[in-house]
């Protein structure tokens, strides 16, 4: 617990970097608040590159594709997320 503070600590200071991926998600989560489906999806393979163990955001990628029309695409997500 501790350990994780200092670490958000250090990071608002910029005394270090965010964890890989990072700025990808947070693209992702904005683009899917404003329904831009596409760009967040985009968005998320991204940060699914550099974090490939993301388990919630293989969802919320699966998410982005079944709003896009790629059902193939979010079935295969959706069972990375599992």
């Amino acid at each position: 617990m501790i350990k994780k503070r200092i670490k958000r600590w250090l990071r608002r200071q910029g005394l270090i970097s965010p964890p890989a991926g990072s700025a990808h998600r947070r693209a992702g989560d904005q683009a899917r608040d404003q329904g831009l489906w596409n760009e967040a999806a985009a968005s998320y393979r991204l940060h699914l590159d550099a974090r490939p163990g993301d388990g919630p955001i293989w969802a919320q990628y699966g998410h982005t594709l079944r709003e896009s029309g790629q059902w193939d695409a979010a079935e295969a997500a959706y069972r990375e997320s599992a």
